[in-house]
This record gives structure tokens, C-alpha cells and sequence, in this order.
């Protein structure tokens, strides 16, 4: 079976807290099919036959509910369906090949098991086709940035990965800078290897640590292409926090060391207007603005901080 054409009507999608899921729902909409039939040799009269056929269906409407996990072997998200569901209003089938034009004048007395039969492999279809795309769009993303002296940072998902309250979902993530010797950041993870003279041989201790993004979701069509919108209608005071140790930036910041030798450095990331995320089949587009702020602590023993605030 092979999906030709489909047009969307409404699409809206919500959020369940009990469940911990992301609910979509398709409707009023229609689409055409293409497909093979065959069946074997029977007793009397000891016939087989095969074809193929187009099925026309109306009046499409159906549920998906969706979670985001973690792949324990690679750290990578995994999207994934925990029900997919859909509802046919109409269908018109028409056969080819074979004794089809016999087999036409009797689909109307089995027409129903027929629905029944589309609605249950739409579902399998497109619920396996859907995980898929995303999955390979996730893994080909890639979730590593390059940066200097043969460095790279990684950011990954902490399990559970995703977390659902209500109008709202919870991305939990971390962040872990690696020498590009060991290989990628999943194996620094678990070989850890000298880093480069540029910091002195230290631990860099650069982690983005369980941070949660709380953000309002949305789904429409626009005029015929899927798009969706993440943004967050309130956001904690300090979304990213990232915390560098005095030996690193010995070697790549000497004025800031000579500054503050016994400083704790803290930047953190604060929207003061929503971010707000936008994707479509082709592209995404991220607009934020906020402000950072680079707070110094010079005494330990103290949790008093001078703030430095920066406007994106």
C-alpha cells in the first residue's frame, strides 16, 4: 500500500499530563491510495488471482500520541508513537487486473471490513514511516559542535529525555565539552582522555547540567504545510547555566584569571521576551532574546555574586 496524495484539514495537537504524552489530532481530511491484491489458490472452483487497485478515502480523521525518550546505547532522542489511531468516513475502491470488474459490483456487501482493513494499516503506515523520518532526522542533526584547538561540545538528552505537564513540555539536556582525540562526545563520555595544552591538561568542567525547558506547544496547517510552534510562556530566571573552573581560564583567559584567581565564573542564559522555536518540513527557524549574565564569585565561602548583564 502506497499513500499518492493526501490533503490536511484541521491539525491541532495538545498535551496530557497524566499520560506524559503529546497528542495530535488530524481531521476532516481526505487522501488517495495506491495498492496490490492477491489471493491464493482456493478450493472449488480451485481460483487465484491478484491486481491492483486505488482506494479514494473522505472525511480521514485520526490520533497520535507521541513521547520523546532516550536511546541508552547512543544517548541520542528518540521520538517515538505510543497509539496511532485513524477513522475513515468514506471510501471508494476501485480494482484492476485479474476478473476486477466481477470484484466490482461486490465490494459494496464487504465495503466496511474494507475500511476497517485501510484504517488499521493507515495506521501501521504512517505510524512507522512518521517514527522513522524523525528518528533519522535526529540522529543526522547530531547533537556535537566543533569548536577550537580540536575541542567539541556535546549536548544530549538526560533521561527521561521528555517530560509532559499541563500546556506544557519539560526537555531535559546536558552538555559535556570533549577533546576531538578520544572520538565523538558518547565515547569521551565513557574513555576520558588527557585535553589539550590549551587548558593545562585540566578537567574542563564546562556542563550544561539538567536543564529544563518549559515551553507552550502548537501544531497547524498553513495553508496545506505542516508547521509547528514551541514557545515558552514562562521561563525560569535561568534557563542555561554553564560554570568554567579558574585553571581553564588560566590558559585561555590570563587577564580574567589575573582578575579573579580564586573566582568562580557563572554565565547564564535568561529570555526576557518568549524564544520561540518554528519548524517546517524544510527548514527551522530559532528566535530568542534575553540577556546573559556573568556572575563572579571571588570569595568560596561567600554566595554573593557581581553580575555582569549582557543583551542579546
Amino acid at each position: 500500500m502506497e499513500m499518492t496524495q493526501l490533503r490536511m484539514g484541521s491539525f491541532t495537537a495538545s498535551t496530557d499530563a497524566d499520560k506524559g504524552l503529546i497528542g495530535f489530532y488530524l481531521g476532516e481530511s481526505d487522501m488517495t491510495m495506491s495498492f496490490s491484491w492477491k489471493y491464493e489458490e482456493q478450493g472449488f472452483p480451485f481460483i487465484k488471482d491478484h491486481g491492483t487497485g486505488r482506494a479514494s478515502v473522505s472525511g480521514l480523521s485520526g490520533s497520535m500520541s507521541t513521547t520523546v525518550g532516550v536511546d541508552p546505547e547512543c544517548g541520542q532522542a528518540q521520538f517515538y508513537f505510543e497509539a496511532f489511531s485513524f477513522d475513515i468516513g468514506k471510501i471508494v475502491i476501485d480494482l484492476d487486473g485479474g476478473a476486477s470488474a466481477l470484484y466490482d459490483l461486490v465490494l459494496n456487501t464487504f465495503i466496511s471490513l474494507m475500511e476497517d482493513l485501510f484504517a488499521d494499516e493507515l495506521s501501521d503506515m504512517l505510524g512507522e514511516s512518521i517514527e522513522a523520518a524523525i528518528n533519522d532526522g535526529l540522529a543526522s542533526a547530531g547533537t556535537e559542535t566543533d569548536m577550537a584547538y580540536d575541542l567539541g561540545f556535546d549536548t544530549r538528552p538526560v533521561p527521561p529525555g521528555m517530560s509532559v505537564m499541563d500546556s506544557y513540555i519539560g526537555i531535559r539536556n546536558t552538555g559535556y565539552m570533549f577533546p576531538r582525540s578520544v572520538g565523538n562526545g558518547w565515547e569521551a563520555r565513557t574513555k576520558p582522555a588527557p585535553l589539550p595544552d590549551i587548558v593545562n591538561n585540566a578537567d574542563v568542567q564546562i556542563i550544561c547540567s539538567n536543564n529544563v525547558w518549559n515551553t507552550g506547544f502548537s501544531a497547524a496547517n498553513y495553508n496545506g504545510v505542516l508547521g509547528g510552534v514551541i514557545s515558552p510562556e514562562t521561563v525560569s530566571s535561568s534557563m542555561y547555566d554553564s560554570y568554567l573552573t579558574t585553571s581553564v581560564l588560566a590558559s585561555i583567559c590570563p587577564e580574567v584569571y589575573d582578575a579573579f584567581p580564586s573566582s568562580s565564573i557563572s554565565l547564564s542564559l535568561s529570555a526576557s521576551i518568549d524564544p520561540t522555536l518554528t519548524f517546517m518540513p524544510s527548514a527551522g527557524f530559532l528566535n530568542i532574546t534575553g540577556t546573559v549574565d556573568v556572575s563572579v564569585n571571588s570569595d568560596p565561602a561567600s554566595d554573593v555574586y557581581d553580575t555582569e548583564v549582557f543583551e542579546l
